[in-house]
């Protein structure tokens, strides 16, 4: 028997080559970005606002989606090497 928890990637590469948005070149969940693209957005709420947690916007789609969503259009982000 598999649990739910059991399927949790471990913290470290695992979790950051995982095909989901948080990962993929295309997927920008900076606050500024999400207002820039929603106009008036910042009159409503903040792109800094906890409700949002970890959402952002996908240039490939063109549209704002929850960072554990999956695409086949995945393209995996290059990691930033300290130096």
């Amino acid at each position: 028997m598999t649990l739910p928890w059991m399927l949790a990637p471990a913290p470290g590469r695992e979790a950051r080559t995982r095909r989901i948005c948080a990962n993929c070149a295309h997927f920008d969940a900076g606050a500024k970005r999400i207002e820039a693209q929603f106009a008036g957005f910042a009159s409503l709420a903040s792109g800094y606002a906890s409700v949002r947690g970890d959402d952002g916007f996908c240039d490939r789609h063109e549209r704002l989606l929850g960072a554990s969503g999956r695409c086949a259009e995945f393209a995996l982000r290059a990691q930033r090497t300290a130096a």
